[in-house]
């Protein structure tokens, strides 16, 4: 599930996003220090958003793909080690064999979803381009030991069943995460991008007669945004950032747009 949230957060937000500014009509303005950003600030959000709505819209179609598809791989993977749980007994004879079904229609599926990640870490506009690279890089890396792993399958390699385990966590411990790891500074990118995208939205509405209750409204989602702005540039700096960080983060950043949208 908390992979899950990061994999569709970039439709999930996009759709938010399209949402407040193109559905709902905001009947609301600003008091005028919700408009006193640092110019520094507000100079490097216009760097970190330039050409993004662009993207945004040039995208959609494969970023609504790429999330359909990862999710649908993440189901039939969590209903695989389900199944393969109850078949994986140590009091079964059947054990061993089953495990390498098992293990081998795992590989299939972690294949699959690497070449997704792939294919939309080509369009994703995250992160530095070495950041990319080295995220391509993880994931080629993983491609190919999951290949190697399931040649050794094939051949017979494997003859028991702690010769298996092991080779299982070596690829996880080895390849997998590392892969996972390295989308981590471009999740950490494009939670930025959203921030910058949405203080700057804000900040640009015409200032017209409000309710108290609109301009709390807003006043709180700036708050919110440049709380979770301010979390996200400390996750960017740090070299090993964890996965829990980052994930409470983005889900921050999901509340806050809900503070956005407005009723007509």
């Amino acid at each position: 599930m908390r992979a899950l949230i990061i994999a569709g957060f970039a439709l999930i937000v996009g759709i938010a996003l399209v949402y407040t500014l193109e559905r709902v009509q905001l009947t609301a303005t600003l008091i005028d220090e919700f408009h006193a950003f640092p110019e520094h600030q507000a100079e490097e959000r216009v760097t970190r958003t330039k050409g993004f709505r662009g993207y945004h819209a040039q995208t959609q179609h494969e970023r609504t793909a790429y999330l359909t598809s990862t999710t649908k791989i993440r189901e039939e993977l969590g209903e695989l080690r389900e199944r393969c749980s109850r078949e994986v007994r140590p009091d079964r004879r059947s054990t061993f064999p089953a495990a390498l079904r098992c293990l081998q229609s795992e590989l299939e599926l972690l294949t699959d979803l690497a070449n997704e990640e792939q294919a939309f870490l080509r369009i994703d506009p995250g992160g530095t381009p070495e950041q990319k690279t080295h995220a391509l890089n993880t994931q080629k890396s993983l491609i190919e030991a999951i290949d190697a792993l399931s040649a050794g399958i094939d051949a017979d390699i494997y003859q028991d069943m702690q010769a298996l385990i092991d080779a299982r966590t070596t690829l996880l411990d080895r390849y997998r995460a590392p892969a996972w790891a390295a989308m981590l500074p471009l999740q950490v990118a494009r939670g930025l991008q959203w921030t910058s995208i949405l203080i700057e939205t804000i900040d640009g509405i015409d200032i017209t007669p409000l309710s108290e209750e609109e301009i709390t409204n807003l006043g709180t989602a700036i708050i919110c945004l440049e709380s979770v702005e301010r979390q996200l540039l400390r996750l960017q700096e740090l070299e090993n950032r964890s996965e829990e960080a980052v994930i409470d983060e983005l889900d921050k950043l999901y509340h806050c747009i809900n503070s956005i949208v407005l009723e007509k």
